[in-house]
């Protein structure tokens, strides 16, 4: 039986730190904080974009899902 460590949702915890911003990523923040299975999403833009849609979420989220990712990427994960 192989060993698997559970996968680290980074992005998730990123995200919860850009709550106080003003703009979408902000609000997609709020969202997450809000949303109880939020935290069980698998870090991965795809993931994140399934979630949105599965929870009916407004598409000015799952746009503000792509910046996050982009700007979680290019800085490299959590600061």
């Amino acid at each position: 039986m192989a060993y698997t460590t559970p996968r680290k949702r980074l992005f998730g915890r990123w995200l919860t730190l850009q709550a106080g911003r003003t703009d979408g990523v902000g609000a997609l923040a709020q969202f997450a904080r809000e949303d109880q299975w939020s935290s069980e999403v698998d870090d991965g833009l795809q993931h994140w974009i399934c979630h949105l849609q599965l929870s009916r979420a407004p598409q000015h989220l799952q746009e503000a899902a792509r910046l996050a990712w982009s700007e979680y990427s290019r800085r490299g994960g959590l600061d």
